[in-house]
């Protein structure tokens, strides 16, 4: 029995170890857990900035090739596209119009 008593210290000492590598290993699997799901995330956020991207070269192309003249004027009417047939139909090189101020034109809404 005399040695009892350091034995029994000498185990609480091992058990409360044991403890804080137990819970070491939870926060382990709790931050490797934490990177899967943002990885995941990322992954997530990639793709769907893949198929933006796509949609609007698609678009891109489409109102290139529109046998329609088509401007994108900015909310001060100045000029800042002008597809193939827009120049065309006016005559000018994309160089001549773009940053041109129309005088007239839609004002999406803003007077």
């Amino acid at each position: 029995m005399i040695h009892a008593r350091p034995l029994q210290e000498q185990n609480q000492a091992v058990g409360s170890r044991a403890g804080s590598d137990s819970a070491s290993f939870v926060s382990i699997a709790e931050t490797i857990e934490a990177l899967r799901i943002r990885e995941l995330d990322l992954a997530q956020a990639m793709s769907s900035r893949v198929v933006a991207d796509a949609e609007r070269s698609r678009l891109a192309a489409a109102v290139e090739q529109a046998a329609e003249g088509v401007f994108l004027l900015a909310l001060d009417k100045t000029i800042t596209y002008a597809n193939p047939a827009a120049r065309e139909l006016y005559g000018f090189e994309a160089r001549d119009l773009i940053a041109t101020r129309t005088s007239s034109g839609p004002t999406c809404g803003r007077g």
